[in-house]
């Protein structure tokens, strides 16, 4: 029951007044962040804030381009898929999406100052990647009790035909999926009896950041940096849905199948700082504090709907609804991590951390006048909660190889109220090679989640044809294959 409270929050922002999106769903997934960079970072679970001196630690901890004391330039081609299984009404199917991308590219310099005081300084710019929105489903399952078309009926009934909403009801009357019924402003539709359902959906996209920072070495006892992080999102997604009759529903009078396909662009650019520091009382251990500041977003969405309907009596109809666009901001949450590293000689690393965010802290707000996300920002503070990340690896060092392995834990972002998960968890590993001023790593990064998903409102469908709307079950497994080439001057 938890998880249709949050796919119903999900739908009535979708057929409501800006059609599907800036809702809560988007502000939680431009607020969650995964582990990304280098491969050397990756393959240690993306533990790595308390160690330093790699380029991903710029996102993570800053205060980390304080160990270097020498240059460095690093590159990380990454190939990436993403692969859903997806079961309903007992069938189970799967389909998958890769990606070759660059999960890091940046430089670091580093400059002597002298013997006491702040003994180094350093200065890099670059770019990490920290989201990818690859994906790739496909539902297909039979639905004995109740249509998408129900829920058309549902929302366009009180409305006169001439003012239905135009990226969902005013298609579907315009392609006959619905009609008026005895007046002109109750509705009824010609799926009377079970229907084929199936959903193909498609997303492609990514978050990157753009960062600038500085840091310096006191004494190698203490390091401290702090980056400006500009980071840039672009998702798209575009669906799928079709209902059609089948030889096993006993046919549908006057009706073969109907589809509603959905494309959105999503576009954004905001502004972020993060301050760290690592603290070496020994050489044995190293602490790491950092601290996130929001994210400022400035966002771009634009989006189409178009239906198609095919009836037995060779009628064909289709329609298509205007383009839709919005502007809006967008605000993530405080992020502080705190982290620990026993640095064995040249044996090996063991390190960990962990990260403190509150989702319900992320806030929506409109650009122009006249414009409110009050209901969605408090679906956001009633929704989600605080989460915790852990993060662990290790590396063991056999001369100029390294074998390194980690485990990541991502606690779901949702209220304890609802009954949706949405932990991830990361299984990765990986092997190194430095020679001199040459080194080359290689990463596997294995995530899984789940979650339950629902093809249109079950509240509605409850309501209005007193029948259970079934749940797809969704299981989500991301696999990351990189490579970093890095050179010292």
């Amino acid at each position: 029951m938890k998880k249709i409270i949050i796919i119903i929050s999900l739908f009535i922002i979708a057929f409501g007044f800006r059609s599907m999106a800036q809702n809560e769903m988007d502000a939680l997934r431009y607020s969650q962040l995964g582990f990304g960079g280098t491969a050397r970072v990756m393959a240690m679970g993306g533990a790595f804030s308390a160690l330093g001196a790699d380029f991903s630690v710029l996102s993570t901890n800053p205060g980390g381009i304080g160990l270097y004391k020498s240059s460095e330039f690093t590159l990380t081609p990454s190939v990436y898929t993403g692969k859903t299984e997806s079961s309903y009404f007992g069938s189970t199917y799967d389909d998958s999406k890769y990606n070759f991308n660059v999960s890091n590219a940046g430089m670091v310099y580093a400059f002597e100052l002298g013997e006491t005081g702040f003994t180094h300084c350093q200065f890099a710019f670059g770019i990490n990647r920290t989201n990818n929105f690859h994906n790739r489903s496909l539902i297909y399952g039979f639905n004995p009790t109740n249509s998408m078309a129900d829920q058309f009926v549902s929302l366009a009934n009180g409305t006169h035909y001439d003012n239905l909403y135009g990226f969902n009801t005013q298609l579907a009357f315009n392609t006959y999926v619905i009609d008026t019924a005895g007046g002109s402003t109750n509705y009824t539709n010609p799926i009377t009896g079970g229907v084929q359902q199936e959903k193909y959906t498609t997303t492609r996209g990514s978050m990157n950041e753009f960062v600038l920072s500085f840091g310096g070495n006191y004494e190698d006892k203490l390091y401290v940096g702090a980056t400006v992080g500009f980071p840039y999102l672009r998702y798209q997604e575009e669906s799928m849905y079709m209902e059609s009759d089948t030889a096993s529903t006993g046919g549908i009078p006057n009706f073969n199948y109907f589809k509603y396909n959905e494309d959105l662009t999503t576009t954004g650019n905001g502004v972020n700082f993060k301050f760290g520091m690592i603290y070496r009382p020994i050489d044995l251990v190293r602490i790491g504090l950092a601290l996130h500041t929001p994210t400022w977003y400035s966002m771009h969405d634009s989006w189409q709907t178009w239906m198609s309907s095919d009836m037995e009596n060779g009628n064909f109809f289709e329609d298509e609804s205007p383009l839709g666009v919005f502007d809006y901001n967008l605000t993530t949450p405080w992020r502080a991590i705190g982290s620990i590293a026993f640095v064995i000689g040249k044996h090996g690393i063991i390190t960990g951390e962990y990260e403190f965010v509150d989702y319900a802290e992320a806030s929506l707000r409109a650009k122009l006048p006249g414009e409110s996300f009050m209901e969605e920002n408090n679906r956001i503070r009633n929704n989600y909660t605080t989460a915790t990340n852990i993060r662990v690896g290790g590396e063991l060092r056999l001369d100029a190889i390294s074998i390194r392995g980690g485990f990541a834990h991502y606690g779901s972002p949702f209220d304890s109220s609802m009954d949706n998960d949405g932990a991830r968890t990361s299984f990765t590993g990986g092997i190194g090679f430095r020679q001199q001023a040459f080194f080359l790593d290689l990463a596997f990064v294995h995530t899984v989640s789940q979650e339950n998903y629902y093809l249109y409102d079950p509240e509605i469908i409850n309501a209005w044809t007193g029948t259970e709307l079934q749940a797809v079950n969704n299981s989500f497994t991301k696999t990351n294959v990189l490579m970093t080439i890095g050179y010292k001057f």
